[in-house]
């Protein structure tokens, strides 16, 4: 429990190295304990499922804070309890980096534009692989399309027309 408390605390303070390697030992050392504890499936007093439950989901937490959106997508299946938690941080992720991009693409740093577009369609597909029904599934492919759209506009700013045409066939296929 400790490790993963200080892993906790040192994710909040922005040293997401140091914190992922305290919450992947919680994991390892609470994964360990709880088949010694829980042979027959019962829940122990000392709260070791509990505390690997928050490990793991600080794990997750940071992945989606670092941009590996798939990695998160597949942990959280063993966290079930944090799932919506890490969902409404795809969407966030998905809104900060679809933000962004326009803001980029307005001062014309396309380039840039078509970076904040891809993190933004990567997090949108982790959370669309989550399918947690929190929206309804025509929202979510209006929004790939709009992400879609937006990067073939970067695209055939830059004159990449190849990606361009990819995206908006993409974007027309949703």
């Amino acid at each position: 429990r400790i490790l993963g408390r200080r892993g906790n605390v040192l994710s909040c303070m922005g040293e997401l190295a140091r914190a992922m390697e305290d919450l992947e030992q919680a994991c390892a050392i609470g994964s360990e304990l709880r088949v010694e504890l829980c042979p027959d499936g019962h829940v122990p007093a000392d709260g070791v499922p509990f505390a690997l439950e928050e490990a793991r989901g600080g794990v997750c937490e940071i992945l989606v804070e670092t941009g590996r959106y798939e990695e998160a997508v597949a942990r959280i299946q063993t966290t079930p309890s944090k799932h919506d938690d890490i969902m409404q941080q795809l969407q966030n992720e998905t809104a900060k980096f679809k933000d962004l991009g326009r803001e980029l693409f307005i001062a014309k740093d396309h380039t840039g534009a078509v970076a904040a577009y891809t993190s933004a369609i990567r997090a949108h597909k982790a959370a669309c692989a989550l399918d947690s029904h929190d929206e309804p599934e025509d929202e979510s492919q209006q929004l790939g399309a709009i992400l879609l759209s937006n990067r073939a506009a970067c695209y055939q700013v830059i004159g990449d027309k190849r990606y361009a045409l990819a995206d908006a066939e993409a974007a027309v296929a949703l």
